[in-house]
């Protein structure tokens, strides 16, 4: 999750919140085992600027499809990669990819958001400083047509009409969705962002780039 654009997961959350945040997650999955399995779709925001920045959003991609419960949309559901400046956060940081999938799952929110913390920490996410360099973000962007604002989950993501590092590869997947707080599509969100908002490096690269499977580490010897 990415502390760029919301406080939902701090660095360093209390036990006590954690400890009702895991038996949340636990209990969502519980209820996923007793119930018919209902397929939900949900838009994920990706983003890396640490190491590898691209090889990391193709595990993500990779992580995410391989996940019980949670499907790629390969065909139709996959953004543009696009390289974007930081926003917030320490300065002198590095550039940051940023891409967005649409995903198939039938996993609740709650325990969606747990399933991503889970693949950021497998693919080395450490968290330090608020809006820090990292080499992993997965966010929740939309899920359905919910609204839902919780201590630990916001949806939509609270800060994605205020961001063209969101809004620029969620165009290219869902520009005619609508959001579902404000009335207004992705597309109009961009443009009223593109016309009104702060300036922001926003490059497009070659589309079909996270299409590619994650090259596997190599062996240790």
């Amino acid at each position: 999750m990415d502390e760029r654009q919301t406080d939902s997961v701090p660095p360093e959350p209390r036990a006590s919140a954690r400890a009702g945040f895991l038996h949340a997650a636990h209990s969502a999955n519980e209820q996923e085992n007793r119930c018919p399995s209902i397929s939900h779709t949900a838009y994920l925001g990706l983003g890396s600027n640490l190491g590898d920045r691209l090889g990391s959003l193709r595990a993500a991609v990779y992580a995410l499809d391989k996940h019980d419960g949670i499907r790629v949309d390969r065909d139709h559901g996959v953004a543009a990669v696009y390289e974007t400046s930081p926003v917030g956060g320490p300065r002198d940081q590095p550039l940051y990819l940023n891409s967005a999938v649409r995903i198939t799952t039938t996993l609740d929110p709650h325990f969606l958001l747990f399933s991503i913390l889970h693949i950021e920490s497998d693919l080395g996410r450490e968290r330090g400083e608020r809006w820090s360099a990292r080499t992993i973000d997965i966010d929740i962007l939309l899920y359905d047509h919910l609204t839902l604002d919780e201590e630990r989950l916001t949806i939509p993501h609270p800060r994605l009409h205020e961001r063209r590092f969101v809004l620029a590869p969620l165009s290219d997947i869902a520009g005619d969705m609508t959001h579902p707080g404000l009335g207004l599509s992705i597309q109009e969100l961009a443009r009223k962002l593109d016309v009104n908002g702060p300036s922001e490096r926003v490059v497009r690269l070659p589309d079909q780039l996270l299409l590619v499977r994650p090259t596997p580490p190599a062996a240790k010897r």
